[in-house]
């Protein structure tokens, strides 16, 4: 096979936020800002010219990738790359200006957003989606979804997943059992963002205590990752984990100590309250050897892949609280009582997730589609 050559690529975060490569090794970071930092180390790992722009305040470098403030100055450094991915949301304005700055080049928008966020809005204006050669989502629940709204063109349009944080790929070897580590009475885990469904779980925790005696929850969920942490408005749902019998309110750690932590734990409890257009929270979990218990809603199903458990969502809180904890109640004795079953099943879905859910794989799928014209 030849050899792809190498590329100069750029990629754009319209977050604003201020990281390297390195960040997302050394602290909380949103799975957005993650999936930049893994996607952009392993492409110049394989050789291309790869540079980041951001919000640091000055030019910088991590793991093979050149860091560049976003400025006026900085985007005159486009002018002659092969292909510039901007990440997130884009207004007209600035989609403009991108797309004069690289004019012989392809301009990418990658974007993990539901197309009701305001991020998404001015993809309203045909000319707006004009200006982009090509639109890369994160699922085909989210594509179709664009589709729909924005009439995205498909032949424009393509898939590229999210994928797995490096700290979470490997940790069952072949021939290691995957419930091993896990204890019984069963543990229990939250990890994603507070808002996408920790008051449900808390909702309906006390009732799963009291039928399955001795679980207990580990809650990894700030908004720490997301630099929001001094205006972070959650306090009242982290004092009542704090206060709840049976759950350790531990907050948003790195990467390699979640991996580690999830190693030990029974399942991810996860009743979500929002579309999400995919899940790392759930990838990753599921890469831990995780039983996942989850909703039917978006693009879940899609990134579960077969594997898990769901149930329908319920715009009520208490109704989807009562219903999700009857789901355990259901579910975690049979963890136990059908041991084999779920180390076969729980070994299949580890092996799937490392063979198909890692930034190696995933760098080589969006090298073929830069490499495109």
């Amino acid at each position: 096979m030849t050899a792809m050559a190498p590329m100069r690529l750029a990629f754009l975060d319209t977050m604003g936020s201020s990281y390297t490569p390195d960040s997302a090794y050394e602290r909380p970071l949103g799975g957005a800002r993650s999936a930049l930092c893994y996607l952009t180390e392993r492409l110049a790992a394989s050789g291309h010219d790869v540079t980041l722009f951001n919000g640091v305040t000055s030019p910088t470098s991590a793991r093979g990738v050149t860091v560049l403030p976003t400025t006026d100055q900085t985007i005159g450094a486009l002018q002659d790359v092969d292909a510039l991915v901007v990440a997130g949301g884009c207004t007209s304005q600035v989609a403009g200006v991108l797309r004069r700055a690289t004019a012989v080049g392809k301009l990418v928008l990658w974007t993990g957003l539901r197309p009701s966020e305001p991020a998404s809005a001015d993809l309203a204006d045909a000319a707006t989606r004009a200006l982009f050669d090509s639109y890369v989502f994160v699922s085909d629940w989210q594509k179709n979804r664009y589709q729909a709204v924005f009439g995205v063109p498909s032949d424009r349009s393509v898939v590229l997943r999210n994928a797995i944080a490096p700290a979470f790929e490997n940790l069952f070897p072949a021939g290691t059992p995957v419930l091993d580590p896990r204890p019984w009475p069963p543990v229990l885990a939250y990890t994603s963002a507070p808002y996408r469904g920790l008051n449900v779980l808390l909702g309906g925790f006390a009732h799963v205590r009291s039928e399955v005696p001795g679980t207990t929850l580990k809650v990894f969920s700030s908004m720490a990752g997301y630099e929001t942490a001094a205006s972070d408005s959650f306090g009242e749902l982290y004092d009542l984990a704090l206060g709840m019998e049976g759950v350790d309110y531990v907050g948003a750690v790195p990467q390699a100590r979640l991996a580690e932590e999830l190693k030990r734990v029974s399942c991810l409890a996860y009743p979500n309250t929002v579309e999400e257009t995919s899940s790392i929270a759930v990838m990753e979990a599921m890469a831990a050897g995780c039983l996942i218990a989850t909703c039917g809603r978006a693009a879940l199903p899609e990134t579960l892949a077969g594997f898990g458990v769901t149930l329908p969502p319920d715009a009520e809180v208490n109704v989807f609280a009562a219903n999700f904890a009857q789901m355990l109640i259901w579910l975690l004795p049979r963890l136990e009582s059908e041991r084999p079953a779920f180390e076969d099943r729980l070994r299949r879905q580890v092996d799937h997730v490392n063979a198909t859910g890692t930034w190696t794989v995933r760098a080589k799928e969006w090298e073929e589609f830069l490499a495109r014209r």
